[in-house]
C-alpha cells in the first residue's frame, strides 16, 4: 500500500500516486482492473491514515511528513495526503472523519496568526507556514494551506478569507522559492 518507497519519492509520491489512482477509479478497461485499483487505493488510504496517527508532538499531530512512520509533519507533504483523501472519499473509499478533523486542526496550527477557540485568527490577513506554530508565511505554503482547507471541506472560514487576502497582497514572483509548486495550489485554491 506504500507507493513512495521504490522510487524514493516517499510520502510526496505516495500522496500523488494515490490521488492519481483515485481519479482513475472506475475508468479501468474491465471490472477486474477497477477492482484492483479500488483495493490498492484503499490500502494506500489506510497507510495515509496510519501514518497520521503515529505518535507526534502536539504541534505536528494531524499532519504528515516524508515517511509513513515519521514523528513530525510539514504542510508540503500533508497537502498531498489531504488531496488524495478527498478524492478517495469522493470515490466512496473508507476515510475516517477523524482523519479529516485532525488534518484541519493541523492546518489551523500551520496558519501564522494565533487563533481563538472559534478558530478566528488574531490577524486575519495571514498565511501558512511550512511547519506548524511558525510565523513565516510563504506564497507556496499559503496557497497549499488555502487549497488544503478547501479539500477538507472548509470554505468560508476566517482562515480561508485571510489566506486569500494575504495571497492577493503577496502575488507570486518568479524569483520566489518554489513558485511553480505554489502556483499549482494557488490556481486551484483561488478558483474555489
Amino acid at each position: 500500500g506504500y507507493f513512495g518507497a521504490s522510487d524514493g519519492s516517499r510520502m510526496y509520491g505516495h500522496g500523488i500516486v494515490t490521488l492519481m489512482l483515485t481519479e482513475m477509479l472506475g475508468m479501468g478497461v474491465d471490472e477486474s482492473l477497477d477492482a484492483s485499483i479500488h483495493d490498492r487505493c484503499q490500502q494506500a488510504v489506510d497507510l495515509i491514515v496510519r501514518s497520521q496517527r503515529k505518535k507526534k508532538p502536539p504541534y505536528a499531530k494531524g499532519g504528515w511528513r516524508y515517511t509513513p512512520d515519521a514523528s513530525d509533519s510539514d504542510l508540503s507533504i500533508s497537502v498531498w495526503q489531504m488531496m488524495a483523501l478527498r478524492s478517495a472519499k469522493n470515490d466512496g473509499l473508507e476515510v475516517p472523519s477523524s482523519t479529516i478533523d485532525d488534518a484541519i486542526d493541523y492546518l489551523v496550527r500551520s496558519f501564522t496568526s494565533p487563533v481563538d477557540a472559534d478558530r478566528k485568527p488574531r490577524v486575519r490577513k495571514n498565511g501558512f507556514s511550512y511547519e506548524a506554530n511558525n510565523d513565516n508565511p510563504t506564497f507556496a505554503m499559503t496557497a497549499a494551506g488555502l487549497l488544503a482547507l478547501q479539500v477538507c471541506g472548509v470554505y468560508d472560514s476566517e482562515l480561508v478569507l485571510g489566506a486569500t487576502e494575504w495571497l492577493l497582497d503577496h502575488p507570486p514572483k518568479w524569483e520566489d522559492r518554489f513558485v511553480l509548486y505554489g502556483l499549482y495550489y494557488y490556481a486551484q485554491g483561488m478558483h474555489q
